[in-house]
Formats: structure tokens, C-alpha cells, sequence
């Protein structure tokens, strides 16, 4: 038979469980958000950068 304290160990190692893993998810949550927009950053210099070169990097032959 199951003592309180037993319980009590039970449910404060279920609870420690449950916030480590809502933790995590908050992170993933947050990161998507933040890589995709660090990608759209990137594709947009990355074509201005492009654009800016064929412009202005013309050699006279």
C-alpha cells in the first residue's frame, strides 16, 4: 500500500515532468517563428545583394 509521501513524490515527479516538456514546447513554439523569419531576412539580402552587384558590378569590355 502507497504511503502520502509516496503520492507525494509521485505527483512532484509527474509535475516536474510536465513543466520540463511544456518548456520545451514553449521553445519550439517560439523558435519556428524566429527561423523562418531569419530565412526570409536572408533571401531578401541575398537577392538585393544579387540585384545591387548585376547593377552596379558592370565591366566595360
Amino acid at each position: 500500500m502507497t504511503t502520502v509521501t509516496d503520492m507525494k513524490n509521485a505527483i512532484g515527479s509527474a509535475l516536474k515532468k510536465a513543466i520540463i516538456w511544456l518548456g520545451l514546447a514553449a521553445i519550439g513554439i517560439i523558435a519556428i517563428p524566429i527561423v523562418m523569419l531569419l530565412g526570409l531576412i536572408h533571401l531578401i539580402w541575398s537577392s538585393v545583394d544579387a540585384v545591387i552587384g548585376r547593377l552596379f558590378n558592370k565591366t566595360d569590355s
